[in-house]
């Protein structure tokens, strides 16, 4: 499938592009590990795909507008 097809697809059927998607899901993907686990940023990181811990702490930061260890923090609360 083309980028061009999959484009139009994702944004017909759900109103977002198809990279949006993937960051929504990755976001949420580390929000769960948060919240259940104890495992650093670093590995959860890691486990995501990230190249370092850096990267994804400017990710999740970037998308949820609170930083991991933040969040987690919040939602121990």
């Amino acid at each position: 499938m083309s980028y061009d097809r999959l484009h139009d697809l994702c944004v017909r059927s759900v109103g977002k592009p198809p990279a949006l998607l993937i960051r929504e899901r990755c976001l949420h993907e580390a929000q769960v590990l948060l919240q259940r686990t104890s495992l650093s940023a670093e590995r959860i990181s890691a486990m995501l795909g990230f190249s370092s811990a850096s990267q994804f702490n400017h990710f999740f930061k970037s998308m949820a507008k609170e930083t991991p260890g933040a969040f987690r923090k919040r939602m121990l609360v």
